[in-house]
């Protein structure tokens, strides 16, 4: 999800007007009708799971990572 030298956000994913950068994800999905489940807790990061198998990692409030699986 951070861009790097290495990587940037990726061009596959459809993000429907929500910016990556500054605004609130987990919003985002409510807003969508998305439910998201927390899967754990932990020292300030959280990791949710959405029914379509992404994972949402959030460290102290802010967007980490969304890990998505994708199928042929």
């Amino acid at each position: 999800m951070t861009t790097s030298a290495q990587h940037g956000l990726s061009d596959l994913v459809n993000w429907g007007d929500f910016d990556p950068f500054s605004d609130d994800l987990l919003g985002w999905c409510a807003a969508q009708g998305i439910p998201v489940t927390l899967m754990q807790e932990e020292g300030g990061r959280q990791l949710w799971k959405a029914p379509s198998g992404a994972l949402i990692a959030l460290q102290e409030g802010r967007l980490w990572n969304v890990t998505l699986a994708l199928h042929a």
